[in-house]
């Protein structure tokens, strides 16, 4: 999905990865509340963030470069 919605503006890229890391961070977040998953040394700002943002960043640029999507 983030492939098929990739944008072709450059500033639409950026929110297109605030915007996936933000969904991704709240889904993770409702699993937490309603007890589906329990972290062991692990948190939600300072770990389960950055790797969201580097995991949907990580993906845009495969979909930009190797698919050739944002052109």
């Amino acid at each position: 999905m983030i492939a098929m919605l990739q944008p072709k503006k450059k500033w639409a890229k950026v929110f297109h990865v605030f915007v996936f890391t933000l969904i991704f961070s709240i889904e993770e977040y409702m699993l937490l509340k309603t007890g589906a998953i329990e972290y062991i040394h692990w948190d939600l700002l300072t770990r389960s963030i950055p790797i969201n943002i580097l995991a949907v960043t990580s993906i845009s640029w495969f979909s930009i470069v190797v698919l050739d999507k944002g052109r």
